[in-house]
């Protein structure tokens, strides 16, 4: 057993694997190009730093205090071209401690197993990745994500997802969101594969859940290809539980699924595109105008055809200019099915009859056709 120190730091050219159990107040630093692999039930209290090369953790917790990378609360930091696996073959991963740095994170851990993240990990700008051969990875705080970061989800066939987790862990202290609380977890941006749903998770019956993922400030364009849901596949049913999604940034956000979620799909900014179906009610889009067509509003482009009875598509401003082009804040191809109620700051409005907005007049247009304009003057 090693310990005693204030510092325990590995640098070498050559891969080295550490069976024995690593513990003792004190920070583990991993430098050189090699990999460094972790496979003892270590007990350290201190800082994990990559600062280059591989470190990489074949085993999970088997308590708070005990797993590859030592106690759950320990800091992670990973720096640029370095690399943190998670390629546990043997108990969950959970990760308390804060995530920052600049690298790559590899959740490569076998199928059975999954990965509890929390902490605040807004200082994490690197890119974190689940492979094919990771079942899934449950977020347990506001500050669990990173809005800095990029988020990469793989996985093996159902069930496989990214959620939030409610209520605490049959073990006890893994602790995720409190039911009946409303939350958002921000992501640069996230990409899933088709096998990969979204949504929320519990396994303690009587939760209520309301979360909001917020994706896309990384001014990139990705594809969530999986199924977006209230509660996804292998979670205890909720009392209640809302799910929705707000893009962000420049890029383009594909959703592409048969997605059933309920809550707010909503366009702040750059363009939502949702190609696939969706049952949720409550469409939104955020409108900057400065006076010029090209100003950064939110666009929301739906699939053909889209079904629009019973919807509602509201828009929310933050700058309202005269003699603006009509601007596009809804669009698909096809005719659309129904007609959908379109509200201004949520005041029900007629499509194609102006209204005042302070000192401008505002006209917000239907057509069957083609989508949902808004016209300032």
């Amino acid at each position: 057993m090693f310990g005693a120190a204030a510092l325990l730091r590995y640098g070498s050219s050559a891969n080295r694997t550490i069976a024995s159990v690593i513990g003792g107040g004190f920070d583990l630093t991993k430098t050189g190009t090699n990999t460094l692999t972790l496979t003892g039930a270590n007990t350290y209290t201190g800082t994990t730093t990559v600062l280059a090369g591989t470190l990489s953790s074949t085993i999970g917790n088997s308590s708070s205090g005990a797993s590859g990378l030592g106690a759950a609360t320990n800091p992670i930091v990973v720096a640029s071209g370095a690399t943190l696996e998670l390629a546990a073959t043997a108990l969950r991963t959970t990760i308390m401690g804060n995530i920052s740095g600049t690298g790559s994170i590899n959740q490569t851990l076998v199928a059975s197993l999954g990965t509890h993240i929390g902490g605040d990990n807004s200082g994490f700008a690197g890119t974190y990745t689940r492979t094919a051969a990771s079942t899934n990875t449950l977020f347990t705080s506001a500050t669990s994500g990173s809005a800095a970061a990029a988020w990469v989800f793989d996985g093996p066939s159902s069930p496989s997802y990214v959620a939030a987790r409610y209520g605490t862990t049959a073990d006890s202290w893994v602790t995720g969101f409190t039911s009946g609380t409303t939350n958002t977890i921000n992501f640069g941006a996230l990409s899933a594969t088709a096998n990969c749903n979204l949504g929320n998770h519990t396994t303690i019956a009587s939760q209520t859940a309301n979360t909001t993922y917020i994706i896309g400030a990384l001014n990139t364009s990705t594809t969530i290809a999986g199924v977006i849901a209230d509660t996804v596949i292998g979670s205890t049913a909720f009392t209640s539980s809302t799910f929705g999604i707000t893009k962000v940034g420049t890029g383009t956000l594909n959703c592409s699924a048969a997605n059933t979620f309920t809550g707010l799909m909503r366009a702040a900014a750059g363009t939502l595109a949702h190609t696939g179906t969706f049952a949720t009610t409550a469409l939104e889009v955020e409108f900057h105008d400065n006076g010029s067509s090209t100003s950064t509003t939110g666009l929301l482009t739906l699939g053909a055809s889209p079904t629009l009875t019973a919807k509602t598509i509201n828009v929310t401003r933050t700058a309202l200019s005269a003699g603006a082009t009509a601007k596009a804040i809804v669009t698909w191809t096809g005719t659309a099915v129904g007609v959908p109620v379109l509200k201004w700051a949520g005041g029900i409005q007629v499509s194609g009859v102006p209204f005042a907005d302070g000192a401008r007049t505002v006209t917000m247009t239907f057509t069957a056709g083609s989508g949902v304009t808004v016209t300032t003057t």
